[in-house]
């Protein structure tokens, strides 16, 4: 069985904020710039583990990022006919993720996110 892990990736200078002791894959200098978030996955929890990760960051607990699927989709735009009386245009909608103002940040099958400076991504283990 393939084996997964999910690594993150930052320059250096912004890595000294985000690393917290996990094991390094690479450094610049002395600086860790690439490290072990999970390891020991397969690729259907790496990527439950990888939503949950950008469901656990700053964005989206302070509410920057937000949760959109058919349903709170839906709502919005049946808010905004109730509200305004006009129909919403919700093409930007992709499919159920996290969004930011309308911009899909991480949906649901994909394999990478970006918070801040640092990256996070499924990577298979050979």
């Amino acid at each position: 069985m393939k084996q997964y892990r999910i690594i993150a990736k930052c320059d250096p200078y912004n890595a000294k904020r985000h690393y917290n002791g996990e094991e390094v894959l690479k450094y610049d200098g002395v600086t860790p710039v690439q490290w072990v978030m999970r390891a020991g996955l397969d690729e259907a929890k790496a990527k439950e583990a990888l939503m949950e990760l950008a469901k656990t960051g700053n964005p989206y607990e302070c509410g920057i990022w937000t949760w959109e699927d058919e349903k709170t989709v839906a709502e919005t735009a049946k808010t905004i006919e109730e509200d305004f009386g006009e129909k919403a245009d919700m093409t930007w909608y992709k499919g159920p993720g996290i969004y930011q103002d309308e911009s899909p940040i991480l949906l649901v099958g994909e394999t990478a996110f970006q918070d801040d400076s640092v990256t996070y991504a499924i990577e298979e283990v050979e």
